[in-house]
C-alpha cells in the first residue's frame, strides 16, 4: 500500500475530496503536469484546485499549501 492511501485513510480531514473527472478537457494535475483523464478520480482542495492523490500527498509532505494559489490547508500528516 502507498503511503498516501494511508494518509487520506487516516489523518484527512476533509479539506481534500474526492472528484472525478467529467471529461477530456478539465485540464491537468499542475504538479506533474499530466492531463486529467475522463472518469479519473482525482483529489478536490477547499480552493476547487484539483490534483492527481499521489501528487497532492507527496506535495503535502513537503508543504502543507495549494501548490497554485498557496492557500494553507488544515491537514496532519503526522
Amino acid at each position: 500500500m502507498f503511503l498516501f492511501h494511508k494518509i487520506k485513510k487516516t489523518c484527512i480531514r476533509k479539506p481534500v475530496k474526492e472528484y472525478t473527472i467529467k471529461s477530456y478537457d478539465e485540464g491537468e494535475c499542475l504538479i506533474c503536469l499530466m492531463k486529467f483523464q475522463k472518469d479519473e478520480v482525482v483529489s478536490l482542495i477547499n480552493c476547487n484546485h484539483k490534483y492527481h492523490t499521489s501528487c497532492l500527498y507527496t506535495w503535502f509532505e513537503r508543504k502543507k499549501t495549494c501548490p497554485i494559489c498557496n492557500e494553507l490547508l488544515d491537514i496532519d500528516l503526522d
